[in-house]
């Protein structure tokens, strides 16, 4: 049974101990007031957010108390005045999703200064009230979902995966977890393959060692070598790393892809180091043309990922804004919901060479631009705009399609994967589930090569 916090004013104690779930914010951002409704709702005690202050982000944290405080921030318009009625999303202490709507009313005092902001909860299956979020604001309410949904299904909260090619890749993350194999990502620079590789490492049984990240496009061979040489020989130690990433691995020396493919079949990698490589080209490629060592290929090649190009992920792009937008909230005084429509629309007509990286760094200094809480075109860096002009003087280039028939697949293929991974492999139970006969599932899953990866 939840504590009960009595107060001696009778308004007061009523507001404190109704059902009704009933918060309150002052001018700073901070939580004043925090009701025996708001514990049966959240499961977090008013001990543990009184006087901590809040934020606008969407990071499913593992803390309860900071996913309460992060989900009951109101958007910065109602500090300006205005009354806001909105959905907010967070998973409660019982690790159950949560979607309640939030009703929130800024207070002011006689000289009309706000001093403080109400939020009373609402959950309702139905409503049809006039007050209606901002775009920014359900790109937030959906990013906090979808984030949530990551984090209690595959542990992925900041993977942003609604596209099909991006969804694949999570599931081969998924795979990647529960192995020590070699992994390989390919990709254009700036699609987050080194983030991916950092990830995978981050919930294996070694994350408390270091990732050693090697840049073999930025180094000669002789650091290069010095680099591997060390870590071999040094293996085993407290201050030795639990990855290896060979990033750009095309351009680690020839000689050493040949030495470190003979560690390898020799058995003489340290089992505490899981290698990871990277590459901005086909490396099946390299070999045939003789410019790879294809013993090497094949040690490296185990787990093998493809990141698409951001304009591949047609489907993730605004969630993406938004993500970059609310990182800029974290531990700041001002706090940004994220981008106008005109701005959004105005990034999708450029083509964004840099990929994901790029975005992050556009976002980011606009962040620094603007003085208001959300992004205008306005705010934009000096970067972004002589990309933009750049790419207009250019030759148009033709759109690229990928193939109708290889996209279904990708689609078709992660959701059989689902449904098996579901039912734990129980090929009826998952053919069901997919409206699917046991035998039309068995042929797709042959056809698809499902089983041999």
């Amino acid at each position: 049974m939840p504590k009960k916090y009595r107060s001696q004013s009778g308004i007061v104690s009523w507001l404190t101990n109704s059902v009704r779930p009933v918060f309150m914010l002052d001018h700073r951002w901070r939580v004043r007031f925090f009701n025996l409704g708001c514990v049966e709702l959240t499961g977090c005690q008013p001990e543990d957010v009184i006087g901590k202050s809040c934020e606008y982000r969407s990071d499913s944290l593992e803390n309860l108390s900071d996913r309460v405080l992060n989900s009951l921030t109101p958007p910065a318009e109602v500090f300006q005045g205005q009354e806001l009625f909105t959905r907010i999303n967070f998973i409660d202490s019982r690790g159950e999703p949560r979607s309640p709507h939030v009703l929130y009313l800024p207070l002011f005092d006689d000289i009309g200064e706000l001093t403080a902001v109400i939020g009373i909860l609402l959950e309702l299956a139905d409503l049809a009230l006039q007050l209606q979020p901002s775009f920014s604001q359900q790109l937030h309410s959906e990013l906090a979902g979808l984030m949530q949904t990551r984090h209690q299904r595959f542990n992925q909260a900041t993977l942003i995966a609604r596209s099909p090619a991006m969804r694949c890749v999570s599931e081969q993350i998924q795979v990647a977890r529960g192995s020590r194999a070699a992994v390989h990502l390919r990709g254009d620079a700036g699609t987050g393959k080194e983030y991916i590789a950092r990830m995978i490492h981050q919930h294996s049984d070694y994350n408390e060692f270091p990732f050693l990240l090697i840049e073999c496009s930025q180094l000669p061979r002789t650091d290069q070598r010095r680099l591997l040489k060390d870590a071999l020989t040094h293996a085993g130690e407290l201050s030795t790393p639990g990855a290896i990433f060979l990033k750009d691995v095309e351009k680690l020396s020839l000689d050493l892809q040949v030495w470190l493919a003979q560690v390898i079949e020799q058995e003489e990698w340290p089992a505490q180091y899981r290698l990871f490589s990277s590459s901005t080209q086909s490396l099946q490629k390299l070999v045939e043309q003789d410019q790879f060592d294809s013993a090497f290929f094949f040690a490296i090649d185990t787990i093998s990922m493809t990141l698409p190009t951001l304009t591949e992920r047609v489907e993730d792009f605004e969630l993406l804004c938004q993500y970059f937008v609310e990182q800029n909230n974290q531990n700041s005084e001002k706090q940004y919901m994220g981008l106008t429509r005109e701005t959004l629309d105005e990034f999708q007509q450029y083509a964004w060479p840099g990929n994901v990286r790029e975005l992050k760094l556009v976002i980011q200094e606009a962040c620094k631009l603007c003085e208001h809480s959300l992004i205008s075109i306005e705010h934009l860096p000096f970067r972004f705009q002589t990309g933009k002009n750049a790419q207009q003087s250019l030759p148009g280039k033709k759109p690229v399609f990928r193939s109708l028939s290889s996209l279904l697949e990708s689609v078709e293929k992660a959701e059989i994967v689902r449904a098996l991974e579901a039912t734990k492999g129980n090929k009826a139970k998952a053919a069901e589930l997919l409206g699917l006969t046991r035998a039309k599932l068995y042929r797709r899953i042959e056809t698809l090569e499902i089983e041999k990866e």
